[in-house]
C-alpha cells in the first residue's frame, strides 16, 4: 500500500501534468526503483506551465521512465528519462503569431 502511494505520488507530481496516462501501461520495478509508462500522450496544454507559446497538437513518448532511490527517496531527487518523443506543435491561441497566421488564412 505504502509502496503504491509512493508510485502515485510520483506520476501525479510529474506525469499528470502533461500527460495522460493509462494505468494499464504502467510498470513498477520495487527492487531497482523504477516507474516504467509506454505510449503515454501528451495533453494539448502540456507547455502551458512552461510558459511557452505552444500546443500540442499531437504528442506521444514510447517510454517514460521514472528513476528513484527507494532507500533514499525522499533526499535524492527523482529523475526522469523519456526514449522516443513524437511531437506536433502549432502556436498558441493567445499569441500574435497564432493572429497574424488567422489572419493571413482569412
Amino acid at each position: 500500500r505504502m509502496l503504491q502511494r509512493f508510485v502515485d505520488e510520483l506520476i501525479d507530481k510529474y506525469v499528470i501534468p502533461f500527460a495522460t496516462v493509462d494505468e494499464k501501461v504502467l510498470s513498477v520495478g520495487i527492487r531497482n526503483g523504477q516507474v516504467i509508462l509506454k505510449d503515454v500522450t501528451l495533453k494539448p496544454s502540456a507547455f502551458d506551465k512552461l510558459g511557452f507559446p505552444l500546443v500540442v497538437k499531437s504528442g506521444r513518448i514510447d517510454e517514460l521512465r521514472i528513476d528513484f532511490s527507494w532507500e533514499n527517496y525522499t533526499a535524492k531527487p527523482a529523475q526522469i528519462c523519456f526514449d522516443g518523443i513524437h511531437v506536433v506543435l502549432s502556436p498558441s491561441a493567445n499569441e500574435p503569431a497564432a493572429d497574424i497566421v488567422k489572419n493571413q488564412n482569412n
